[in-house]
């Protein structure tokens, strides 16, 4: 190109990028290219993620085995395929290698420069783990200077910079030792040249001026630029004019900013050292207006020669940007201090506004430390210019006015509590960022200002002690306790306020703590919070001393009470996580409460110092703990309070489980969760008053009508559990507080159920529970999978085919002799007026159809429940696909979308003036979050298929003026399972905050996606939807009617492959029953290999999700946005499976978000062991990494971000492990309640009580009317299995979260998973080829 191009290069539609783009898609034309060509392609003509795209084409070798794949990009396999005749046309022995300027450019060194020049330093560092083992000729050993460089590589990913510094000084002095007698081989200097590069910038990061410095004067390097850079930060001033004229010949492209800013620098320096005897016109005459002008073209002609989408390659031009800005501050004010005649009083508050915004502009825990390294320097330097040239102003020159002078005699103070507060937030983030060291470094510049404020000294100590304490947690070393207990011992205490002085007092506890003195810490903390109360980091420990010394002696409940109680007053901390913590532990311990009630007693005393919004996540918790006589009371309490300033979502749950208990009570086998509280007896209650209608299209109020004794549909009375006398007694008081809220909730719910149970609905309910079972039938063949063809049903699959035989599209359940016209009649006592109307118009319009009643005949006629016991397995599969193609043939004949009707107008003429109602679980866990409020619900409807549900999609218009899509999901199937995937969701919810205060994860955007989603009834939720989201399930289906596949057609091989070595079937069932315990002969193993490469070579290939994204996505910015948001969301789940111990990842759960790349999942579990309520052993494989997936991924986004974002999540939850274990004990303590209420064994008479007290080794005989023919003699003990469970989690997350360099434990589990030796031994349901 040339110069005359320049102007059409800065295009958004690039001609070059255009044609590129043109050829790449043509079948049959190939780019011929060198490593080097297509790397200034990407720097210099703004193809960036094209060309790092086409680089790793060229440094991945192609597959051996798929050279003729069917089916996959014929383009890119010829294009392959010249690229490799072109490396041997250049030398075959090095391919495709080029030497430029004495130094051998690979494709592998080409690609590790274009993602250093995007910022994507994880793809980066992966290039040079993995250099010498992909190619054919792969490296047995690795050097010593290369294993130390990779180490260094990984240190420096995970921010841990001292280590990564010493293994880098480590490579370069092993590198010495290996090449003293031998020189260097030619591609030995690119990795040299990084090394030399990466070094610098840890130096950068620590601040370590001086040792970068010399590296940059060394005779090795010989860098002006780094010298010239790091020369500013030192003072040497004396020095900069000669670097400077040496920089300017031979300064790089990519170092012109950091030389012009030295420049700017330099010549503002010049001026300020003049002081008063400087003119006015200095500025001018030195050229720094004229030098921050020139910055600031150049920020703005870089900034368009970037991706147009932003990236990491934007943040160091933001960075200088913000450099830049500080200059242009100081470029107003200054002249005027230079002639004090013209300096008036609004010069002096332009000043003063100046430092007061560069002290609210501070560094985050995350940010760059180099970056505000530079500008915390350039502050102090220059503020204390400003501090002399003020002084003199005001003192020496008696022309200055008096306003003015008074105005600048109060400057100086103010502008050494500007540096302090900036040194205080710089240590502060690289505390968080884990550099300690550096913490304590920069704290030491805080001595050397002339006057620091009170204020100031108090938060040196207290940064100063953090900064050892987490030293200490480093090093282990007393001494570093030794310096934190000086710190706090030297100073007078007299002179700080009471607040200083309690803090200080905590943070002294901690160190006592950490030298083994509890007694002594706890005497500290006692002190702490009875000088201050409101000292809210000493609740939360003082609570944590009580804690430990109940689970040292569980029988003494007053101490849980006295930990109770400071977790309350804790709570009202301003800091959010302290809150959040205090909160989820007091819950925790009010599940250990007895029938004396001494723990509930705390929640009723000091509930009015607990902030209702930060219960409103837990709201799920508390309902539970209303299921036990016990905690009844205080979950009562906690559920009032928090509905008097939240009534929305205390409302609809309570709702919610008030009809699903209710039902159950109904049930004819007198079952119910509620244990013993059923049959006793309770007193009446009063019945709440009815009230007017506070609108005319509302529907009644449940709690209008509901009494203590209750009739039921067909004349019988029963009495309410104390349960629902609860849910009576805390909707009324919700509704004597809100009646308007409420009215409009109750119509809302109405609503939305009436919809979920339309006429036209039944066969969509038919396919959802069909599906269901045929997932059943394929965890039981893997079972039988040594005789899957003689597999017969089993008495639980049966009862699940009779359970749909006897419903078939009805909504309800009935029992056999039972007619639909009896059940619908039940329904109004489960579900109010509105709902029982509902389900009798279904009932009545199905009876009177043609067309159900013809396929409920031939329905019936295959699931003939006396032939059910005799029907093999395989023949209830062959069935069971047989319905559901059935079934979605009709479903495909329905209408995409429709419109709300008459009968749904309360919906559609919904505004904001009706009621003042949220968005539906618009609750976080922060407070003052300004909610989202409804204002308008469109009549639009549409019919979508998400989540293995026929769903309707519902269109909510916000204040905001967004619409926000919502499903409407009834799942009748699962409901008995106490929506145990709305408890994942929750403990995702839960670590998302411990996720955004670590550094690392926090950089990396991890976070665990949660959508808004509240129950409306029974089986039927509201749940945030994402339009352009597409499960991976679906993706897969798509690809299998385009090669006219079927999609069973895999697990249909698998099998038939097992059968066709029927005389190695006995030996492969033994393997597979115990692949969890690792061995297997090499026999049964090469057949199922075998058989998983027959499968991704033939049926499902290994490139259909690169495939279809790969044409999903216009631009090749789009695509590797979408890959590395994918890979990160994806790690994060991992590490979440891994530790939870949740269900394995099937196809259909995956759900990926196109215009973002977040992977979301909404149906995961606890995989807990039905029978014992343990969690279930790991499978071979720890978690989803097939080949699909690897292939999309690569194997440098595989190395590099997945396992760098695996180990910072792991890292951060292990950091903050006590607020980890807090959330999760209290969640899968709800994950047991519901595992033990449901259970089998446990009838009517068996008080859920009796589960907290009663041990596995106690002796006493079970009581008579629990006893069955499957009852076990005794009863788990929940606390035993709760911390049995929680150790578990907490064991693998100290296993994952081990980090050494280039060794980790993410990597090891990442081999685990990709191995074709273990996907081939996982259940052929979980699609492990896809």
């Amino acid at each position: 190109m040339t110069q005359s191009h320049q102007a059409q290069r800065d295009l958004v539609h690039f001609p070059i990028q255009a044609m590129w783009d043109a050829m790449n898609k043509c079948e049959g034309i190939s780019l011929k290219l060198q490593p080097m060509a297509v790397l200034y392609l990407g720097e210099r003509q703004n193809l960036w993620y094209r060309s790092a795209l086409h680089l790793e084409e060229m440094a991945i070798p192609p597959p051996a085995a798929v050279p003729n794949q069917k089916g996959g990009n014929k383009a890119l396999q010829q294009q392959l395929g010249s690229q490799q005749q072109l490396a041997s046309d250049v030398d075959p022995s090095i391919g495709m290698n080029q030497m430029i300027h004495g130094v051998l450019w690979s494709s592998e060194e080409s690609l590790q420069r274009m993602y250093t020049a995007l910022g994507e330093d994880d793809f980066a560092s992966a290039v040079w783990q993995l250099r010498g083992s992909l190619g054919p000729k792969m490296e047995t050993t690795v050097s010593r200077p290369m294993m130390d460089f990779r180490a260094a590589l990984g240190y420096e990913r995970q921010g841990l910079y001292y280590d990564a510094k010493e293994s880098y000084e480590k490579a370069m002095d092993n590198f010495l030792v290996d090449h003293r007698e031998k020189s260097a081989h030619e591609s030995e200097f690119g990795e040299l040249q990084v090394l030399s590069e990466r070094y610098a910038e840890v130096l950068k990061q620590l601040n370590q001026w001086p040792a970068l410095y010399n590296v940059a004067k060394s005779e090795a390097v010989d860098n002006p630029c780094l010298a010239l850079e790091a020369a500013w930060h030192l003072d040497s001033f004396d020095v900069v004019p000669g670097l400077l004229m040496d920089a300017e010949k031979r300064c790089p492209p990519r170092e012109e900013l950091n030389f012009g800013f030295a420049k700017a620098y330099n010549a503002l320096h010049r001026v300020l050292k003049e002081g008063l005897n400087s003119p006015q016109t200095s500025y001018k005459d030195e050229g720094v207006d004229r030098l921050i002008e020139g910055l600031q073209q150049m920020c703005i002609k870089a900034w368009r020669h970037l991706p147009r989408t932003g990236t990491m390659a934007h943040k160091p031009l933001i960075e200088m940007a913000t450099r830049v800005s500080d200059l242009k501050e100081l470029l107003t004010i200054l002249p005027a201090l230079h002639n004090p005649s013209a300096c008036q009083l609004q010069h002096v508050a332009l000043l003063k506004n100046m430092v007061k915004n560069w002290k609210l502009r501070v560094p985050g825990n995350a940010d760059d430390l180099r970056f505000w390294g530079e500008i915390t320097d350039l502050r102090s330097q220059v503020l204390t210019h400003v501090i002399n040239l003020s002084t003199s102003v005001s003192q020496q020159l008696p022309n200055v006015h008096q306003e003015v002078a008074a105005a600048l005699s109060t400057f100086p103070i103010l502008s050494i509590h500007t540096i302090s507060q900036n040194y205080f937030h710089f240590s502060k983030a690289a505390r968080m960022q884990q550099v300690p060291k550096f913490a304590l470094e920069i704290l030491t510049k805080v001595q050397t200002l002339p006057v620091v404020p009170l204020i100031d000294c108090f938060e040196r100590v207290k940064n100063h002690v953090l900064a050892c304490l987490t030293l200490f947690e480093h090093s282990n070393q007393p001494s570093d306790l030794q310096s934190a207990l000086a710190a706090i011992e030297g100073v007078t205490m007299q002179f700080f306020t009471k607040e200083m002085y309690a803090d200080l007092t905590a943070l002294r506890s901690q160190v006592c703590i950490k030298m083994m003195k509890v007694d002594e810490g706890h005497k500290l903390i006692a002190a702490a919070v009875q000088m201050f109360d409101n000292c809210n980091e000493g609740w939360l420990r003082f609570g944590d001393y009580y804690e430990m010394l109940f689970q040292k002696t569980p029988g003494d409940l007053m101490l849980a009470k006295q930990a109770v109680v400071s977790y309350i007053f804790g709570s009202r901390s301003s800091c959010d996580s302290v809150a959040r913590e205090c909160c989820a532990k007091m819950i925790a311990l009010l599940n250990c409460d007895d029938a004396s009630g001494i723990i509930s007693s705390a929640f009723v005393e000091a509930i009015t110092f607990i902030p209702p919004i930060m219960l409103v996540f837990w709201v799920p918790q508390l309902i539970h703990l209303m299921m036990r006589e016990e905690t009844a009371n205080a979950a009562c309490v906690l559920l009032t309070h928090v509905a008097k300033q939240n009534p929305q979502p205390v409302y609809l749950h309570v709702r919610t489980y008030f009809y699903q208990m209710k039902a159950l009570d109904r049930c004819k086998d007198s079952k119910s969760p509620m244990g013993a509280s059923i049959a006793s007896p309770i007193p009446d209650v009063k019945p709440v008053p009815k009230r007017r209608r506070t609108t005319r299209d509302s529907a009644p109020i449940a709690v209008e009508d509901i009494k203590t004794e209750d009739v039921s549909g067909d004349g019988t009375t029963i009495r309410a559990s104390a349960f629902l006398k609860n849910c009576v007694t805390i909707m009324a008081a919700v509704r004597d507080s809100q009646p308007t809220i409420c009215n409009a909730l109750e119509s809302f719910a109405n609503q939305i159920f009436s919809i979920t149970m339309s006429p036209d609905r039944w066969g969509e309910e038919l396919h959802a529970y069909l599906i269901l079972a045929l997932k059943r039938c394929y965890a039981l063949s893997f079972e039988h999978k040594e005789r899957v063809m003689k597999a017969e049903m089993t008495p639980s699959m049966i009862q699940f085919i009779n359970t749909i035989v006897r419903s078939f599209g009805t909504g309800v359940y009935q029992e056999p002799g039972v007619s639909a016209t009896t059940s619908t009649g039940n329904a109004k006592g489960f579900y109010g007026d509105v709902a029982s109307e509902a389900i009798n118009k279904r009932a009545q319009s199905l009876q009177s159809s043609s067309e159900y009643n013809k396929i409920k005949k031939d329905f019936l006629k295959d699931f003939d429940s006396g032939d059910l016991e005799n029907l093999k397995l395989q023949a209830m599969v062959n069935k069971l696909k047989k319905w559901i193609r059935n079934f979605e043939k009709v479903i495909k004949t329905h209408t995409s979308h429709c419109y709300l009707d008459a009968n749904h107008r309360p919906l559609t003429n919904f505004t904001n003036l009706t009621a003042d109602i949220e968005l539906p679980g618009d609750h976080s866990m922060q407070r003052n979050l300004n909610v989202i409020k409804v204002v308008q619900i469109l009549p639009r409807m549409d019919v979508v298929i998400k989540h293995n549900l026929v769903c309707r999609r519902l269109y909510f218009i916000n204040n905001v003026g967004d619409t926000i899509p919502y499903l409407i999901m009834a799942d009748n199937a699962n409901n008995v399972q106490g929506r145990k995937e709305e408890r994942i969701l929750q403990t995702f919810m839960a670590l998302n905050p411990i996720l955004d205060e670590f550094p690392e994860a926090s950089r990396r955007a991890l976070k665990f996606y949660v959508p808004k989603i509240t129950p409306v009834a029974p089986a039927v939720r509201l749940m945030e939807d994402n339009q352009a989201s597409v499960c991976l399930f679906d993706i897969y289906k798509n690809y299998c009617d385009k090669k006219n596949i079927d999609s069973d057609g895999p697990i249909i091989k698998y099998y038939e492959k097992l059968v066709a070595n029927g005389h190695r079937n006995q030996g492969a069932a033994s393997v597979h029953s115990s692949a969890s315990h690792g061995g297997s002969p090499q026999a049964v193993a090469a057949v199922l290999r075998d058989c998983l490469k027959e499968i991704q070579t033939g049926l499902v290939q290994s490139r259909v999700l690169r495939d279809y994204f790969w044409k999903l996505y216009s631009s090749a910015d789009e695509y590797f946005l979408f890959r590395k948001t994918f890979i990160r969301s994806h790690a994060a789940l991992c590490v979440a499976e891994y530790v939870l111990r949740l269900t394995k990842l099937t196809p259909d759960m995956m759900h990926i978000h196109t215009e973002s790349g977040v992977e979301g999942v909404y149906s995961y579990t606890f995989d807990l062991d039905e029978r014992n309520g343990e969690l279930v052993p790991r499978a071979a494989v720890p978690f989803r990494l097939t080949q699909n997936l690897t292939e999309i991924f690569t194997c440098y986004g595989v190395t590099g971000p997945l396992q760098q974002s695996m180990v910072a999540t792991a890292r951060a939850l292990k950091q903050y492990e006590q607020k980890f274990k807090a959330n999760v004990k209290t969640i899968f303590w709800d994950e047991l309640t519901y595992w033990m209420v449901y259970r089998k064994e446990v009838g009517m008479n068996q008080a859920f009580s009796e589960a907290i007290q009663v041990k596995p080794s106690d002796k006493s005989d079970p009581s008579p009317s629990s006893s069955s023919s499957t009852a076990t003699p005794t009863e788990p003990h929940l606390p035993t299995q709760l911390r049995k469970g929680v150790n578990k989690m907490l064991a693998d997350l100290q296993e994952i979260s081990q980090f050494n360099g280039h060794e980790s434990a993410a990597l090891r589990l990442i081999m685990t998973a990709k191995s074709p030796d273990n996907l081939c031994r996982m259940d052929p349901s979980w699609h492990p080829w896809l």
